[in-house]
């Protein structure tokens, strides 16, 4: 899994071509690319997390654990 991490100039002109052609790359190697803005991050970091924390549920086919589940089970 990738998680790239994108500023503004990552949604515009060339830029935006230039990621989805190296996201098209890295996919056709079976790695899954996660992008997120700069804001989604500022403003939703918990969603953001919560949202890679489920994909990687998906990809696994396992419940995946964050760190304060695995404090509260020992």
């Amino acid at each position: 899994m990738v998680i790239e991490l994108d500023g503004s100039q990552h949604y515009e002109g060339s830029q935006y071509y230039k990621d989805k052609e190296r996201d098209r790359e890295i996919e056709l190697k079976g790695i899954i690319v996660l992008r997120y803005s700069n804001k989604e991050i500022e403003e939703a970091f918990e969603s953001v997390c919560e949202n890679i924390k489920e994909i990687l549920q998906k990809r696994i086919g396992e419940k995946v654990y964050d760190k304060t589940e695995l404090l509260s089970n020992t």
